[in-house]
């Protein structure tokens, strides 16, 4: 072989050697852009779902606040609920009058006159004094409730609850049917002549100890 033919061979060897090297490169470029593709792809989603979690994170944190506020309101309730509920002993005052269930007691007593025979007859002495301006009777005024359920009053004992007047006051009794063997009882006040036109209720518990 002459010197020319050998250096034709080496270049001809050399050529295909980089034309194989650049053959590859380019095959190796084109992975590495198609995996930077990829993942760039990933990334995209990622970012897609980190924002997602945020909007979720967002509402639940926006639902925690609702629920604690809920919480508070009905606490602030019930505390208020709790304020506007006395036992017996407890004196309050509405509108210039002021009232104490001084006892409340069951009753062998029944009037043979009724039809129904309750189950028990409760008893609550009531004590009243007027300072309105007017006179008053709060023979009206009076409801109560066992377990939720309104009672019938019970013609026993002395249930007349005199008219008083200015400055004056009294006291009576008021009897009421009670049914079975309730777990709370209680007597509801609330004025109801028109000449008091801002009147509110007030709770009593009168359960029998």
């Amino acid at each position: 072989m002459s010197l020319v033919q050998r250096y034709m061979s080496v270049f001809v060897l050399g050529v295909f050697t980089f034309t194989l090297s650049q053959n590859a490169f380019a095959q190796d470029v084109d992975e590495l852009m198609e995996e930077n593709q990829e993942l760039m792809d990933e990334i995209e989603e990622l970012n897609e779902t980190i924002v997602n979690l945020e909007e979720q994170i967002a509402e639940l944190e926006a639902m925690i606040e609702s629920l604690t506020e809920d919480e508070e309101a009905v606490e602030a309730d019930n505390d208020a609920d709790e304020s506007d509920r006395y036992g017996i002993g407890d004196e309050f005052e509405v509108n210039g009058v002021t009232l104490r269930v001084e006892d409340a007691y069951y009753t062998d007593q029944r009037n043979e006159f009724v039809d129904i025979s309750p189950d028990q007859v409760l008893m609550i002495e009531i004590f009243y004094e007027n300072n309105s301006g007017e006179d008053y009777s709060p023979a009206f005024d009076f409801n109560v409730y066992y377990d939720g359920t309104l009672a019938d009053t019970h013609p026993v004992g002395d249930i007349i609850l005199d008219n008083v007047s200015d400055g004056r006051n009294s006291s009576g009794t008021l009897a009421f049917e009670i049914m079975g063997e309730p777990e709370t009882i209680e007597l509801e006040y609330s004025q109801l002549l028109d000449l008091f036109s801002d009147s509110e209720s007030i709770i009593v518990d009168v359960t029998p100890e």
